[in-house]
């Protein structure tokens, strides 16, 4: 038993790993099938509207800038049947995401994360008990940054800061640094930075709240 359990660990994992990256496979196959199935280039290609509200805005988007179909109220991705969710500018949207290349502002047409992509996320705005001072406030004590912590400043950015914060909702997630404004700002942002190496971030997020379109956005 002590022999045979062990073993058959690891031919479960061995199985349960090769139909993963076979699952992958297929699935990166598929996306590479659907940008080369007409011999055009995504550039050369002519895109739909994606339409939808957020926060009573009406938003329209060319699909060109979207790798992912936006989110409609009802039944999420996950779910059977969420194709049939109301579409259209007259529909809410849960969240709209969209990839570009910056300074171009051109559409990035993949998710590769390489020098100038920006993947940019709108969500409906929160409530009237939910501002931008206590959104930030929420992020900093999820990221479990002591009151002491809070007193970093930055002169130059002029933004608050903690380089060594945590992320207690992703298991071994590097270390994370956090940025961000004033309680007070005019304008309050939060940057979110994560690190798989110590020497380098991989990702930065910059989350604000734009009172103009009542949305929460994200880049």
């Amino acid at each position: 038993m002590f022999i045979v359990m062990p073993f058959l660990a690891l031919i479960y994992l061995y199985v349960w790993s090769a139909l993963v990256k076979s699952s992958l496979v297929v699935i990166a196959s598929s996306f590479h099938w659907f940008w080369i199935i007409d011999g055009k280039q995504p550039h050369e290609r002519t895109y739909a509207l994606a339409c939808g509200k957020l926060s009573g805005t009406v938003f329209e988007i060319s699909r060109a800038y979207m790798f992912f179909w936006p989110e409609y109220e009802g039944k999420s991705s996950w779910e059977k049947g969420f194709i049939n969710n109301k579409k259209g500018c007259d529909a809410n949207l849960v969240s709209l995401g969209f990839e570009l290349l910056w300074p171009s502002m051109e559409p990035a047409y993949s998710m590769e994360i390489r020098p100038g992509f920006i993947s940019v996320s709108l969500y409906p705005g929160p409530t009237r008990e939910v501002n931008a001072a206590s959104m930030i406030d929420f992020i900093i004590r999820q990221r479990k940054v002591s009151d002491d912590q809070r007193d970093n400043f930055d002169e130059a950015l002029g933004l608050f800061y903690e380089l060594n914060a945590t992320d207690s909702g992703y298991i071994g997630q590097g270390r994370v640094s956090l940025y961000w404004t004033d309680a007070k700002a005019a304008e309050q942002v939060i940057i979110e930075c994560n690190f798989m190496r110590e020497d380098e971030p991989c990702t930065c997020d910059q989350k604000w709240i734009n009172d103009g379109i009542g949305s929460t956005v994200s880049i």
